[in-house]
């Protein structure tokens, strides 16, 4: 919805290889040919060759998008794709980067199984806003008991914003297209529309 031919969207994708970002974006219905897809070798691929790729030809990106942390290298540093140190390097290459350019910027990151970050605190204190997305805990209504969930039911939430609120929190339903908003009305689910004139998520 973002990208346009003055102003064309960057995925550089680490965490699925062509065949299946091409299947995802056929399932979603994506068709933007102004949304460009750099598959990113796992744990290969190091982020100068990848910003090269980004703004090759003279190209301006709106916005890029960088999924994930764990998954590119900063040939800088000698240590494993994910580690603190890449991870700290690549944070500072990238805000560098980043701003000398203009462009807005996604990072996705991943947590561990204790709730930290991955790789440590050096993205938290970078980036102006900080959402994080939680595995949602479904009882059972009758007997409260707490179901599989699998990932269908997501918390998304600010842990961080420079310039807005933190006490926002949504709950998101998996769904064919992606991840939805929903709300609960007397115990059902309902999926939250959009206002007329509100920009698409």
């Amino acid at each position: 919805h973002i990208a346009t031919e003055k102003h064309p969207v960057v995925f550089a994708s680490g965490e699925m290889g062509a065949v299946g970002i091409a299947r995802y974006t056929q399932r979603l219905g994506i068709t933007n040919e102004h949304l460009i897809v750099i598959p990113v070798e796992r744990g290969g691929s190091d982020i100068e060759h990848v910003m090269e790729e980004v703004t090759e030809q003279g190209r301006k990106p709106k916005l890029l998008v960088v999924d994930s942390t764990q998954t590119v290298l900063f040939q800088g540093v000698d240590a494993d794709a994910g580690s603190p140190s890449q991870i700290n390097a690549l944070a500072n290459y990238l805000n560098d980067f980043v701003k000398e350019k203009n462009i807005a910027t996604i990072l996705v990151g991943q947590m561990t199984g204790m709730g930290d970050f991955h790789g440590g605190t050096r993205l938290q204190h970078l980036v102006d806003t900080l959402l994080v997305m939680r595995n949602m805990e479904v009882k059972d209504p009758v007997s409260g008991e707490i179901l599989e969930n699998k990932g269908l039911r997501q918390i998304l939430l600010a842990d961080k914003s420079r310039t807005g609120r933190t006490d926002i929190v949504r709950e998101m339903l998996l769904v064919d297209k992606g991840f939805v908003s929903v709300r609960r009305r007397k115990g059902r689910v309902h999926l939250v529309e959009r206002e007329e004139g509100e920009d698409e998520g």
